[in-house]
């Protein structure tokens, strides 16, 4: 699956955390190749248990930016 990042913020200045432009399935992958590089992915929590993460999120542990780049769910 592709998907395109829109928006994108930073956590704890070291996770970076992407907003896609469409949904995807939280299984089925292991990695992300964003930028021609391969990226775990990282477990994203709500606050509180009743706030779902949306679906169209994913993280991955460091602070460049990737705005406007494809990923790719491997």
């Amino acid at each position: 699956m592709r998907a395109h990042i829109v928006d994108e913020f930073l956590v704890l200045n070291k996770y970076r955390v992407m907003v896609l432009d469409k949904n995807i399935r939280r299984r089925n992958y292991d990695r992300y190749r964003i930028g021609g590089k391969l990226f775990e992915p990282v477990p994203l929590h709500g606050s509180r248990l009743r706030d779902p993460i949306p679906r169209n999120y994913i993280a991955v542990k460091g602070t460049a930016s990737f705005k406007g780049a494809a990923v790719e769910l491997m």
